[in-house]
């Protein structure tokens, strides 16, 4: 664990007095310039020095790449519930122009997706054999269902580490459609070997650059699947503080 001097010594080093920097955490973005950013990295709950939580605004602008080639862009974003820093990343990718799936609110209209909770409140102690008629329940079949068609919807896969089983899964059938899939982690994470899959991204500017790089060919910008609530260009243009 990092301690607080050190994430003082490193936040001053990268980011001098006067840098614009980005807040995100669940539920808001908040964009200032301070003087002294390490030590309101330590009042906000983002604290880590590796976080992408806090981003240097001015080094991720100006924004390459007409809005017509982002719109070719579909990305699905790969994580956890318990991933906090899920929500930032999908509003940060929405206000740069790409489209977008929230697993969270995949109708896109401040709903919830699929929670085992929904099925059954003590679902964590189910038997083997409990797990297997769980995933016949018609909330699960659904909630698959939402999933499988976003996933065949996007031509571009991100994984948001740390995250569990599913995501993983999510990214696994990406990669085997032959789709890119951007690995982001800045957290100490175990090695994975069968991570040389897909592209290994440490910060949001990295995955901006490689995103920015990305030129989905006929096969894959062509829709395979339904997006969930219709458009995500609907949440494009949204303005997010």
């Amino acid at each position: 664990m990092i301690d607080a001097q050190a994430k003082t010594e490193t936040w001053n080093k990268m980011y001098p007095p006067g840098t614009l920097v980005s807040f995100f955490g669940p539920g808001r973005t908040i964009t200032k310039k301070t003087t002294s950013p390490a030590a309101v990295v330590r009042g906000h709950p983002m604290v880590n020095v590796e976080s992408v939580g806090i981003m240097p605004l001015d080094r991720l602008t100006p924004e390459a790449g007409s809005l017509k080639e982002k719109e070719q862009v579909r990305i699905y974003l790969a994580s956890s519930w318990r991933n906090e820093q899920q929500p930032g990343i999908i509003r940060l990718l929405r206000e740069r122009g790409y489209e977008v799936y929230d697993f969270r609110d995949p109708e896109d209209n401040g709903g919830t997706g699929f929670q085992w909770t929904d099925i059954d409140p003590y679902w964590q102690r189910w038997t083997p054999s409990e797990c297997k008629r769980g995933l016949q329940h018609e909330i699960a079949k659904s909630g698959f269902l939402r999933d499988k068609n976003a996933l065949d919807w996007a031509n571009v896969g991100v994984l948001l580490l740390p995250c569990g089983r599913s995501a993983h899964l999510e990214a696994g059938y990406l990669v085997g459609q032959g789709k890119p899939c951007f690995i982001l982690f800045w957290e100490p994470q175990e090695p994975e070997l069968m991570y040389k899959l897909g592209t290994v991204v440490l910060s949001i500017e990295d995955l901006l650059n490689q995103l920015r790089a990305v030129r989905p060919d006929a096969e894959t910008t062509r829709d395979k699947g339904t997006k969930p609530g219709g458009s995500f260009r609907r949440s494009q243009r949204r303005r997010w503080s």
